[in-house]
């Protein structure tokens, strides 16, 4: 995907392994508001596969995400976001 177009939904890479949705929502909602959340899940084990996906109500909180990129931590845990 290009960088530059717009999107509501962004990618988040390297999450902590016992992380919970709330924790997840949490932390994002300080960028605007969260229409979805998923956090992968591998079938087997019951936890997370270290990724997950955010969607907002609107792209402006996407660019503050990508904007805020190498100060994203969830639980002092740095997460990679991309647009998605």
């Amino acid at each position: 995907m290009d960088e530059n177009q717009k999107t509501t939904k962004i990618f988040v890479g390297g999450l902590p392994p016992e992380i919970t949705e709330d924790q997840f929502r949490k932390y994002f909602e300080n960028f605007g508001r969260i229409d979805d959340i998923v956090i992968m899940i591998d079938k087997d084990t019951g936890k997370s596969r270290g990724f997950g996906f955010v969607t907002f109500e609107d792209e402006e909180a996407v660019d503050k995400v990508i904007s805020n990129y190498n100060d994203n931590k969830i639980d002092g845990k740095w997460v990679e976001c991309k647009r998605a």
